[in-house]
């Protein structure tokens, strides 16, 4: 996570009134905020890769597994990898040449999960573009690999085979459809005459089915998919001021997963995301992380890092991003338009 891998540390700045009357003059800057999902600090010389590979939900497979990346991957977000190890480059070409799929699982998430007595959860990935290089002093090869989130699984058992790749047997976790609030109790006959939730959710069109349950309407507003998406919009336009350049998937269940990549959340709080099989579950949490939440902290020593409302998008996909560095070390960083670093601060969530 983003907040393990960065140690802010306060500096004392000194500066005259003359300076600092100086450096208040606004400027503006030219930036393209497509770039960062593109990566393109990896190469434009990168192969890509058509097709894709998709498994059927509850299907058992054995896949490959990386564990060396700290790195919660959720489905629809891009991995950046550098690869060196001799095995691991080895087993990245064997991936390529088949299906071009491998199980991303967090390094430490299987003993945690054996010692809470929960099960061991990762996301499949799928190559999507990659380079190979080799530096002509040392001799030695680096994969550069651009690899997608696909679909959650469950870890059945793993082994490591004689060459030392690391397999896994995996279980191909199902995404639920999202539910139609009322459909048990809602005359068919009369779907025609229903109005859409974005037009007037208060209103019997939609929800005038309530009266022949047990449950008011009010309750079923929870639980509607659309009204959820577009609370979690509201709640996301007080967290960053260029909302409006966001481009985020519209279908409620790959927007969960949205939220999801681009939220700073702890480890244990992203698993648990995707141990929800239904979108409105997942939809649910995480509007109430972004209305609980109100400030970032240190993980550390606690101390304010920004309010909620200083979080600025450097990119359409969303305010937190992957970036891979040289050494093949994978972070997850977001950028803020302020920093208040106050000793006493704590995350309110």
């Amino acid at each position: 996570m983003a907040d393990d891998i960065i140690q802010l540390i306060p500096r004392q700045q000194q500066v005259d009134d003359d300076e600092e009357a100086n450096t208040t003059s606004p400027m503006d800057v030219s930036y393209d905020i497509s770039l960062p999902a593109q990566h393109t600090y990896l190469g434009d010389d990168m192969e890509d890769l058509t097709g894709r590979t998709v498994f059927e939900e509850d299907s058992i497979h054995t896949v490959p597994v990386l564990t060396s990346h700290d790195v919660i991957l959720v489905p629809g977000q891009i991995l950046p990898l550098q690869i060196f190890r001799p095995l691991e480059i080895s087993m990245m070409r064997r991936i390529i040449e088949e299906d071009r799929t491998l199980g991303i699982i967090a390094d430490g998430i299987t003993a945690r999960a054996n010692q809470n007595k929960k099960p061991v959860l990762g996301t499949t990935a799928e190559v999507r573009s990659y380079k190979e290089e080799t530096d002509d002093l040392s001799g030695v090869s680096t994969l550069v690999v651009k690899a997608e989130g696909r679909q959650r699984f469950k870890l059945l058992s793993s082994r490591r085979r004689t060459d030392g790749i690391l397999t896994a047997e995996i279980k191909i976790l199902p995404d639920d459809p999202t539910p139609d609030v009322g459909e048990v109790a809602r005359l068919q006959s009369l779907n025609r005459f229903r109005k859409p939730s974005k037009t007037s959710v208060g209103t019997l069109g939609r929800y005038g089915f309530a009266p022949l349950t047990q449950w008011p309407a009010w309750v079923y507003l929870q639980y509607d998919a659309e009204v959820l998406v577009d609370r979690i919009k509201s709640e996301l336009s007080e967290w960053t001021e260029n909302f409006a350049t966001l481009r985020f998937p519209e279908d409620p269940g790959k927007f969960s997963y949205w939220v999801a990549g681009s939220l700073l959340l702890d480890d244990e709080v992203r698993l648990e995301m995707l141990s929800y099989d239904s979108p409105v579950q997942r939809l649910r949490c995480e509007l109430g992380i972004l209305r609980e939440c109100v400030v970032l902290t240190c993980k550390e020593c606690r101390s304010k890092v920004a309010d909620r409302g200083d979080v600025f998008s450097m990119s359409q996909q969303g305010p937190q991003g992957t970036y891979v560095n040289p050494h093949g070390y994978v972070h997850e960083m977001i950028t803020v338009a302020g920093r208040t670093l106050t000793p006493t601060a704590t995350f309110t969530r």
